[in-house]
C-alpha cells in the first residue's frame, strides 16, 4: 500500500486556485459570479475529499482482498498439485506398461510421487473443519451400516 503523504500538497494547490478563480471571477463578473464560483469550489473541494477518501478505502480493501483470496487460491492450487500428482502415477503405470520406464526406474519415481500426494491429501484434511469431518464419518459409519460393514 502506498502512502498517501505524497498527495499532501494537492490540497494546498487546490485551495490556492480556488482562491484566484474566486478572486478572478468576482473582478470580472461582480459579487454573483464570484458567490457561484465559490460554490462551484466548495462541491469539488466535498466530491475531491469523498473521491480521496473512497481511493483510501478502496486500496486498504485490496491489501486485505488479497489475504482474504489466499486460503482459497492455496486451496485450488493444493488441490491442482494433488490432481497432477494422482495424474503422473497413472501415467507411470502407462510408461511402465508400454516400456518407455524400466521397472528398476520406477520404484523410486513411485515413492516420490506417493510421497508427494500423501503430503498433498495431508494438506487438504487439514483444512477440513473438525464438524465436516465428524459428519462425513458419520454419513460413511451410517452407509456402511446399512450394506451390512465394511467388505
Amino acid at each position: 500500500m502506498t502512502p498517501a503523504r505524497s498527495l499532501v500538497p494537492i490540497p494546498l494547490l487546490a485551495l490556492l486556485a480556488a482562491t484566484g478563480i474566486v478572486a478572478l471571477a468576482g473582478f470580472l463578473g461582480g459579487r454573483g459570479v464570484a458567490a457561484l464560483a465559490l460554490v462551484a469550489m466548495g462541491l469539488l473541494a466535498a466530491v475531491s475529499a469523498l473521491w480521496s477518501s473512497l481511493h483510501e478505502v478502496a486500496i486498504e480493501d485490496d491489501a486485505d482482498g488479497e489475504d482474504r483470496a489466499s486460503p482459497e487460491l492455496a486451496r485450488v492450487a493444493t488441490d491442482d498439485a494433488l490432481e497432477a500428482a494422482l495424474r503422473a502415477l497413472l501415467d507411470l503405470d502407462h510408461e511402465v506398461a508400454v516400456g518407455k520406464i524400466l521397472p528398476e526406474d520406477e520404484a523410486p519415481l513411485r515413492r516420490e510421487l506417493r510421497a508427494e500426494a500423501k503430503r498433498l491429501l495431508r494438506v487438504q484434511h487439514a483444512r477440513i473443519s473438525p464438524e465436516a469431518l465428524a459428519r462425513a464419518e458419520r454419513v460413511v459409519a451410517e452407509a456402511l451400516a446399512a450394506e451390512g460393514g465394511p467388505r
